[in-house]
């Protein structure tokens, strides 16, 4: 990396996420702008991950994502020590009915058992290692 691009850098807020997942047509393209956002957010100094969780994303048109982006925080928070943004209990933030990111029958056990405790009380249930880099 360039000194001018080190210089330029920035890592995607939550909000910033939530408005590039409205405009990405694909449950695959979803998933990709989040996993480069949790490896944004890792990357970044403990004191600067607080900042990228604090404003709360406009609604991205699908009930499923916008309780996904508050399991995410409250997630991301938790491991960090940090305190989870307010807005994550908002009603909006959680789901009716259950929803599996991949719905393949191996995935739903493992999604059953290992799926963290932000997004299982938001009714998404994801297989273990989900939010990392294949």
């Amino acid at each position: 990396m360039t000194a001018e691009v080190q210089r330029n850098y920035r890592a995607m807020t939550l909000a910033e996420l939530a408005d590039r997942l409205k405009d990405e047509a694909t449950d695959s393209g979803r998933r990709r702008l989040i996993l480069e956002f949790v490896e944004e957010y890792r990357w970044e100094p403990m004191a600067q991950r607080s900042p990228l969780l604090e404003q709360r994303p406009a609604l991205t048109g699908d009930p499923r994502y916008d309780a996904f982006l508050a399991a995410l925080a409250e997630h991301l928070a938790y491991h960090d020590q940090l305190s989870a943004p307010e807005w994550v209990q908002d009603g909006d933030r959680f789901l009716e009915e259950w929803w599996f990111p991949i719905d393949l029958p191996a995935v739903r056990a493992d999604a059953l058992v290992h799926s963290p405790g932000a997004f299982r009380i938001r009714g998404i249930f994801l297989g273990s290692g989900a939010l990392e880099r294949a």
